[in-house]
């Protein structure tokens, strides 16, 4: 049986297929709007993990008060273009994958509600990071976390993506142009012309 053609990676970088975690459902804004669309505007978050990402860590901090906490790094990956996919009321939706080492997932299930508390950072930082790359203006306070492991109708399950064997995630300057920052997408037009 032949799979077909399969993907190719940027030089320099591995293919690696992520394990279904949670999901979490969200309104983008549209352009120009100054509400979520409640409508047409629905969009997954399957987050999902991968031993290969690089582990989660943390760093002691002193707030300005004199308190002190932890400030953690997430590495992630996101997958590098949304998919275009239909609810289960047969509305077209926005798909997206975001990947992080498996820990991020284990931790979510830590006793006396620090799982919880973990959990909601992690959505926190794949609302931020999904609506970022893919310049989406997402409902950070009105998300749901879904009872489900992934959201596609394929069956397929979270999809292949590029990730670089050193451990470090793509940078803005590995993205195609339309997928970098404003700031990113002025600076190298501004390069272009020097």
């Amino acid at each position: 049986l032949d799979p077909g053609p399969q993907p190719e990676a940027p030089a320099g970088s591995e293919l690696l297929k992520p394990l279904k975690g949670f999901v979490l459902k969200t309104w983008q804004k549209p352009a120009g709007k100054s509400d979520f669309d409640r409508d047409t505007g629905k969009v997954f978050i399957n987050v999902c993990v991968h031993e290969d990402i690089e582990k989660p860590t943390a760093k002691v901090v002193t707030a300005p008060d004199g308190r002190q906490g932890q400030s953690w790094s997430m590495p992630h990956l996101v997958s590098p273009k949304p998919k275009d996919e239909k609810d289960k009321s047969g509305h077209m939706c926005v798909v997206v994958d975001i990947v992080f080492h498996t820990e991020v997932l284990a931790r979510c299930s830590a006793p006396n509600g620090i799982g919880e508390r973990w959990k909601g950072m992690v959505a926190e930082t794949a609302l931020n990071m999904v609506g970022k790359l893919h310049q989406l203006e997402l409902d950070a306070e009105g998300h749901k976390v879904l009872n489900t492991k992934y959201f596609g109708d394929t069956g397929e399950g979270p999809s292949m993506l590029s990730w670089k064997p050193d451990g470090k995630p793509f940078e803005e300057k590995d993205l195609p142009q339309t997928k970098r920052s404003p700031k990113a997408q002025a600076n190298a037009k501004a390069a272009e012309a020097a």
